[in-house]
């Protein structure tokens, strides 16, 4: 059971830093167009 609550978190914080990178790259496109 930890090794499975260990790999959520890792998915979670995977899912958190794609959410993030989508989220600025599009704020930064929409302010230089």
């Amino acid at each position: 059971m930890p090794l499975l609550s260990v790999i959520d978190v890792n998915v979670q914080r995977r899912l958190l830093n794609v959410i993030g990178t989508l989220t600025s790259s599009h704020i930064l496109t929409s302010v230089f167009l």
